[in-house]
């Protein structure tokens, strides 16, 4: 018998011969890294294995690696960046009731400003938020 079939969470099988199910276990395939960063060519170059130990690809960078890992933390887990940055490093910053104090890039500041009647924005989810004045004011006390 050759089948080939594709289980729930498994992958491919490919059966050679007669075999019964008391005859061998399922079990799930583990990736060999807990994090793989991979350049802009998609080529690997660096991986984190289970223990921690590092495995370095052929066209090894640290600054491209470094760059790509933050990108992507940034990308996936929404308000990390705020939260592993100096806090009140900027002078704006909103209230959102979803998640809390956001600080403002001047990027997003100045965007926010262009439209004057419009509300202010939370830069994660873009919901309404309130301006932190008391954020602004300290900025600013702590300058002097």
């Amino acid at each position: 018998m050759n089948d080939e079939f594709d289980w729930e969470g498994g992958g491919l099988a490919d059966w050679q011969g007669q075999t019964t199910a008391s005859e061998f276990t399922f079990q799930k395939h583990e990736p060999e890294y807990v994090i793989q960063i991979n350049g802009n060519d998609s080529k690997f170059m660096v991986g984190i294995k289970y223990d921690g130990t590092l495995v370095y690809g052929e066209n090894y960078n640290p600054d491209e690696a470094a760059k790509i890992f933050w990108k992507a933390l940034v990308h996936h887990m929404p308000g990390v960046e705020q939260a592993i940055t100096k806090p009140n490093t900027t002078p704006w910053a909103v209230i959102c009731r979803e998640h809390g104090k956001q600080y403002l890039t001047s990027e997003q500041y100045d965007a926010q400003m262009m439209k004057p009647d419009s509300y202010w924005l939370c830069p994660i989810c873009g919901g309404h938020s309130s301006w932190d004045d008391d954020n602004y004011d300290n900025y600013y006390n702590e300058e002097k």
